[in-house]
């Protein structure tokens, strides 16, 4: 185990631009631990620190970037963050993190830790993670009352506590509630405060806890952001159970279980201090798209990461006059405007269930085609089908698509279209700027060569109109089952 001085190795490189500290056999000394006696350090938790300023360096460090590791965000002490004071310059973090989520959810600090980069390191504007991390986009408030909680005792006996409840002091029904107040208000946008107004960027790898209020927020209130990729979905876990430790109410008891129903609004209160965050769906992430309208670049990869029917498509009745079937649509999203970059997975086998499958096809075609700045595609593990008796020539029915199309990568369902070669001089037409055209291979699958009528399938790719054609390349590629994007 070995100890890292940040102040030392910045001071020591006073030209420094990029710094990067890897690995798990380190600890992190606080920026007085030095030149204090072991017992008489200070462990307050508070950011804050009563050291003298007027005795400290004020010179901003040039560092711009500063990958770090979970270890660095469990600290304490008066000390733990002042040395972001002279990281003003600061515009990308990278938190990496070797450590199991249940230590990173016993030491984590995310809320002091936010608020000391809001202070100090204004300019922040990439955020990348890999592993179990801790970090909040957003400082939440403490939820005010339900509307009703003057009430309870008058709501229906399912609400009302009949045995001991869980640690939180709510029941499954309750939690809803709170879920669903919380989703309104979180959508209005005014309480939740940005811990980096300036972001432009992030990047969630493997293990990540971006939570869904988080989420909902970013959607409503980012003004820049730009890029955005989630490399898995987040999951269930510790990280989200964590208490906000910095806060003055983190004292505060909380009930184990209720006697009477006086105790309800209580329980309610504590509960909500908690400000325990919780894992977003792909509908969530549906309604982010609805919301944010600055993304040009979004990509979603990963185990469990493909879009399916129930979470794209929205249903609407027929007026009596008609057949009375609920009709699917798609809401617009707020990025069509703006987006170029798209790699997703949209998952339709099951469009029987919902509508006729071709019709439900050429939805999301069309839905693709109001991408007018789109530049690059990519259909990650789609079951899309690229003919047009599923309505392919909806992605360009805008007239915008084809313009600026320049990439498609994945395209599924090929071997199911009749004519492959006239799919292709489609797309050479209908995109005058397509350089590229990759068609997608199951990789480890034992896949037939040739089709019902004894053709190879890919016996097109040897057409002289094909080769001819304005595309420069014209490939099948492999992609891994469960594999992410690179």
């Amino acid at each position: 185990m070995y100890m890292v001085d940040l102040e030392r190795i910045l001071d020591s490189f006073p030209n420094l631009k990029a710094l990067t500290i890897k690995g798990w056999m380190h600890e992190y000394f606080p920026a007085t631990a030095a030149a204090e006696p072991e017992g008489l350090r200070n462990h307050d938790d508070n950011i804050n620190s009563d050291t003298d300023e007027g005795t400290e360096p004020t010179t901003p460090y040039p560092l711009e970037s500063f990958t770090f590791d979970q270890q660095f965000m469990g600290r304490t002490g008066p000390n733990a963050f002042t040395i972001f004071r002279r990281l003003s310059n600061l515009k990308k973090i990278w938190l990496q993190s070797l450590i199991s989520e249940y230590i990173c959810s016993q030491e984590s600090r995310p809320w002091a830790f936010g608020r000391a980069l809001k202070e100090y390191c204004p300019k922040i504007e990439s955020i990348e993670t890999q592993g179990p991390v801790a970090v909040w986009l957003f400082d939440l408030p403490i939820l005010p009352p339900l509307s009703s909680s003057s009430s309870l005792s008058s709501e229906p006996p399912q609400y009302a506590p009949t045995t001991t409840l869980s640690e939180t002091g709510v029941t499954p029904q309750l939690r809803q509630r709170l879920q669903e107040q919380e989703q309104e208000e979180l959508l209005g946008g005014q309480n939740a405060a940005p811990f980096f107004p300036q972001l432009k960027k992030l990047v969630f790898r493997i293990d990540h806890t971006f939570s869904y209020q988080d989420l909902i927020s970013l959607g409503v209130q980012a003004q820049f952001l730009t890029h955005l990729e989630f490399h898995q979905l987040s999951r269930r876990s510790l990280i989200f159970e964590m208490y906000e430790r910095d806060a003055p109410f983190a004292t505060a008891s909380v009930p184990t279980s209720i006697a009477d129903g006086k105790s309800m609004d209580y329980a309610y209160t504590e509960a909500k201090r908690l400000r325990k965050r919780h894992p977003f769906n792909l509908r969530d992430l549906m309604l982010f798209l609805q919301l944010c309208s600055s993304l040009r670049y979004f990509s979603l990869s990963g185990n469990g990461s493909n879009i399916s029917i129930h979470d794209i498509f929205e249903l609407t009745p027929d007026s009596e006059e008609t057949t009375g079937r609920a009709q699917p649509f798609i809401r617009p999203w707020a990025c069509e405007a703006t987006l170029e970059t798209l790699r997703i997975g949209l998952d339709l086998e099951d469009t029987r269930v919902l509508y006729q499958p071709k019709e439900c096809h050429a939805l999301v075609w069309k839905h693709l085609g109001r991408l007018c700045k789109l530049r690059s595609l990519s259909l990650f593990l789609s079951t899309l089908i690229p003919s047009f008796s599923y309505g392919v020539e909806g992605l360009l029915g805008g007239g915008c698509v084809g313009a600026m199309l320049q990439e498609i990568r994945h395209l599924p369902g090929w071997r199911q279209v009749e004519d492959r070669c006239e799919m292709v001089l489609w797309f050479a037409k209908s995109c005058p700027r397509l350089m590229v055209l990759g068609l997608v291979r199951m990789k480890g699958f034992v896949e037939e060569e040739k089709d019902e009528k004894g053709m190879k399938y890919t016996a097109f790719m040897e057409d002289e109109d094909v080769k001819q054609c304005s595309i420069h390349r014209i490939f099948v590629e492999e992609q891994e089952l469960w594999g992410a994007y690179n």
